[in-house]
This record gives C-alpha cells, structure tokens and sequence, in this order.
C-alpha cells in the first residue's frame, strides 16, 4: 500500500461557512511536522504482512479470481442441494 499525498489543503472554520485553502509546500511542512506513532507503524505491518499470521491471498489454479469462483459456487451448490 502506498498513499500519496499531492496537496496539503487546511480547513478555516473561522467564518459562517468553512472553507478550504491552500497550505505550504507539502513536502517542507511533512519534515517539520512529521512524528511516527507506534499504532501507525502497527497498521503499517500488518498491511505490509509483517505479522506471525501473515500468508499470501488464497488461490486456485495461481489465480485469486479462480479461488473466489469456486468458493461461491460451491457455497450455491450447498444451499440448492441441502439435505
């Protein structure tokens, strides 16, 4: 997973209506702001699969697609002819 970001915008709520404007460069105001949290590097891992129980998405035939179809037609296939 990857997220850039391409614009920093900040929300004024000083008048009737917020509005949104234009903030400094992004790239200079993530150096100066920046702090790493210890849940955000948690939330990282796991999407990362760094985790004990991390494996690979399930497939069938090398293809996630084919596992996916297989599995609802078998779950149809039980439910038209349960006994």
């Amino acid at each position: 997973m990857r997220i850039e970001a391409k614009e920093l915008f900040w929300l004024n709520t000083d008048g009737d209506e917020p509005t949104l404007e234009t903030g400094p460069d992004l790239g200079k105001w993530v150096k100066e702001h920046y702090q790493a949290t210890t849940m955000e590097k948690a939330w990282l891992d796991v999407h990362r699969h760094k985790h004990p129980d991390a494996t690979d998405y399930p497939k069938e035939k090398g293809q996630i697609y084919t596992y996916h179809t297989n599995l609802r037609a078998n779950h149809s296939r039980q439910r038209r002819y349960r006994k």
